[in-house]
């Protein structure tokens, strides 16, 4: 970081390039790019915003506020002489009512100092290079404008816009936040050039702004609670009836341990041998099944309790504060 001491700059830590240009300046260059905290920001000195006639531009450095018509950068044409460097944006077209606001901190924030040999650099807006951006527009191509992929609203065209871009992104309120889609309530759903909102669009959320982003819809929290409790009511029923199921084998089986069958001519017959010697295995896997169907009915609770019945908000499958419809 360069840094003023008294009237004369620190310029140690510097490549000698960047020394010999900081060198080179006038006291008032010094003086112009030098903050309320004495911080010398050499690369804002090369920047000069390129202004359309029909732009209003206020700046300081590298901080600007342009008032003016739909303008989203320049593209490079090719042409059989030279290539031919244009406009974009509906600025750039015969047309009207594409007025904009566009705030930028950082024109061409990654320009390289070393390579501007002193001389001042045209900059015309730059959606991707320029540091930080509010853009307010009347009527763009907002999608387009940014490279955002389409998601599940799509990417509308000549409609009005605000695009906020940066390396990091906040928004706070202090009383909440609402994103919200459409028209006010019991307002005409129409758009900003008075064209009926056929559909209600809902919100993206996008990490990545992959090409083909796997969009899934969100769960609606009451309804997935609802869900869930009918297939807990289930697994309890199911408990139920394989603890009946399991009870009803038990007693069969003490019932034929002890059966003696009585014939006609011969009289009792004794009790089946095989049936005397698995009797004892069988009755040891009716009480393991009997244990484990406590646990498992006594899991199922357990889960209920933690996931379903908020007593426990730190497991809770519901947010305490976010809503979605």
């Amino acid at each position: 970081m360069t840094q003023y001491k008294g009237n004369k700059p620190n310029i140690k830590g510097l490549s000698k390039e960047k020394q010999r240009i900081l060198k080179d300046a006038t006291k008032k260059w010094k003086a112009r790019n030098s903050g309320a905290s004495n911080i010398q920001d050499p690369v804002g000195a090369y920047k000069n915003y390129s202004k359309d006639p029909l732009e209003k531009a206020y700046g300081k450095g590298s901080s600007w506020m342009v008032f003016g018509r739909d303008r989203t950068g320049e593209q490079t044409e090719k042409s059989d002489k030279k290539p031919v460097t244009r406009d974009t944006g509906y600025g750039s077209m015969p047309g009207d009512n594409c007025w904009i606001i566009d705030l930028v901190a950082g024109r061409q924030s990654a320009f390289n100092v070393e390579n501007a040999d002193g001389k001042k650099v045209s900059t015309p807006p730059n959606f991707f290079n320029d540091a930080a951006r509010i853009y307010i527009a009347q009527k763009t191509n907002v999608d387009y404008n940014f490279r955002l992929v389409d998601g599940k609203v799509g990417s509308p065209r000549a409609r009005s816009a605000i695009a906020i871009k940066a390396d990091a992104v906040r928004i706070i309120g202090r009383e909440g936040i609402k994103l919200v889609t459409g028209e006010g309530a019991q307002i005409q759903q129409k758009n900003s050039r008075d064209g009926s909102l056929a559909s209600i669009k809902g919100i993206d959320l996008i990490a990545g702004n992959w090409k083909d982003p796997d969009l899934q819809p969100i769960p609606k929290g009451d309804n997935l609670i609802e869900c869930i409790e009918a297939i807990y009511e289930q697994m309890k029923n199911l408990g139920t009836m394989v603890s009946a199921f399991a009870k009803g084998v038990s007693s069969l089986e003490q019932d034929l341990r002890s059966h003696i069958h009585i014939a006609p001519l011969f009289g009792p017959n004794s009790i089946s041998p095989d049936l005397k010697l698995k009797a004892p295995v069988h009755e040891k896997k009716h009480l393991e099944l009997k244990m484990n169907m406590g646990l498992f009915q006594a899991a199922i609770a357990n889960d209920y309790f933690k996931y379903m019945s908020g007593v426990k908000p730190d497991h809770y499958i519901l947010s305490k504060f976010n809503n979605t419809n």
